[in-house]
């Protein structure tokens, strides 16, 4: 069966990575609300990310969520909604899967590194054309 797990906070990529692994592997990724970087930490290692609808509570790497394509949405407020999510992926190993791919792939193709530094070039001379 499946364990919910709350390790608290860790930072290292090594031992971070296991908690990862296991939760593409079995589970998903849970950060409720104001989720920033961890969304595309989470995509590189496969994880299907669960997290809640309220747009404006969260950072800009929100954009990279795509509810139904690479994670999903709980309703803000609503644990019930949120744990009828978290047993969905538990449940149906065919959608956990086809989240987790698109989730490798969001990493790896759209919110790459490379991509964010031409968007940061890009909007530094916009930037300085326009002033």
């Amino acid at each position: 069966g499946n364990d919910l797990h709350m390790p608290g906070a860790i930072y290292e990529d090594q031992q971070v990575a296991p908690w990862f692994l296991t939760a593409a592997a079995s589970g998903a990724f849970c950060y409720p609300n104001n989720i920033g970087l961890s969304v595309l930490h989470a995509f590189g290692y496969g994880c299907a990310v669960v997290t809640g609808d309220d747009v404006a509570a969260q950072n800009p790497e929100i954009e990279a969520h795509r509810d139904g394509e690479n994670g999903l949405l709980f309703r803000r407020g609503d644990p019930d909604d949120l744990a009828a999510k978290l047993t969905s992926l538990f449940r149906d190993a065919d959608l956990r899967q086809r989240l987790s791919v698109e989730a490798r792939k969001t990493a790896a193709e759209v919110f790459t590194l490379d991509n964010m530094v031409d968007g940061f070039v890009a909007a530094i001379r916009r930037v300085t054309q326009d002033g």
